[in-house]
């Protein structure tokens, strides 16, 4: 009697960028089957990509191997600009909240899903925007605790490598506006100069 295999239920994440003809819900059944997933599309505008993650009972070679067997076709496209390499999340680096990073977009793009409602999804929503804040107010509380610089150019320059450095920290890319959020940093910074906040008034 041959040998039964394990299920091996392993959290999967991984990114692609986006092609109107590759079919997400296909993918997903074949990825991770009648497990827990989820497929979101973001930034649509530009640099239009598609997060994946879910549960899969495949081994990471197998994982790794279906995928680029379902996306060769887009992966293979040398002529087009927005085709680029499959990025995988090593397994052992994704967790639960991953999902709640891909529905940070309003409303998320949702393009196939399993086991998740549309609560399950709003509750995601509203959790990401709450996490995103705490970012927020953590960097500035983080950049007022530094000591003043002599000039604006200086403090500026400080509060940018600082904030990169916080992100980093944090394991997550700066938002768009971070370099918004470091000038709004030190205009209201305890004890901002007259200089620095002329500084901010004329890049803000």
């Amino acid at each position: 009697m041959g040998r039964v295999r394990k299920k091996l239920g392993m959290l999967r994440h991984t990114k692609l960028a986006y092609d109107p003809n590759l079919n997400y819900a296909y993918m997903c059944k074949k990825l991770y089957g009648e497990n827990k997933f989820l497929c979101v599309a973001e930034k649509m505008s530009i640099n239009a990509h598609v997060h994946f993650q879910g549960v899969t009972d495949l081994t990471t070679r197998e994982y790794d191997d279906l995928f680029t067997e379902l996306t060769c076709e887009h992966y293979l496209k040398r002529d087009n600009k927005k085709a680029r390499p499959v990025r995988h999340v090593r397994a052992g680096d994704v967790d639960e909240l991953g999902f709640q990073y891909m529905c940070k977009e309003s409303p998320p793009n949702i393009l196939a899903r399993n086991q998740f409602s549309d609560e399950d999804i709003q509750a995601l929503h509203e959790a990401s925007e709450e996490h995103v804040q705490e970012l927020k107010c953590g960097l500035k509380r983080k950049l007022h605790e530094l000591d003043p610089e002599p000039t604006p150019q200086d403090l500026h320059k400080k509060y940018r490598l600082e904030g990169l450095a916080y992100y980093e920290a944090s394991d997550k890319m700066p938002p768009p506006n971070f370099q918004k959020l470091v000038l709004w940093a030190m205009y209201t910074s305890p004890g901002a100069s007259r200089a620095t906040k002329e500084y901010v008034s004329e890049r803000i």
